[in-house]
């Protein structure tokens, strides 16, 4: 009986996928996206998009760094230890 009730489960699923992208719609874009590339608007966007860039970087970089000095400290403790 629960090999039937997976297989409703994944029926279901399968169907409320289906609908959804059945009665998707075209998307629309901003006025960012098609207007004046020189605009003050699309400035200050590209300018958060880098800004968002070096945070992303930076964290990503220190969490590396990181991992990299965990890596060679267990290293020297195998080594002198």
């Amino acid at each position: 009986m629960s090999h039937w009730g997976s297989v409703h489960k994944l029926a279901t699923t399968f169907l409320i996928c289906l609908a959804a992208i059945s009665s998707a719609q075209a998307a629309m874009a901003c006025s960012v996206c098609y207007g004046d590339p020189n605009s003050p608007i699309t400035k200050g966007v590209e300018a958060g998009v880098l800004v968002l860039l070096g945070v992303v970087g930076t964290v990503l970089f220190g969490l590396a760094s990181l991992l990299l000095f965990w890596v060679r400290r267990a290293a020297n403790l195998e080594n002198n230890g």
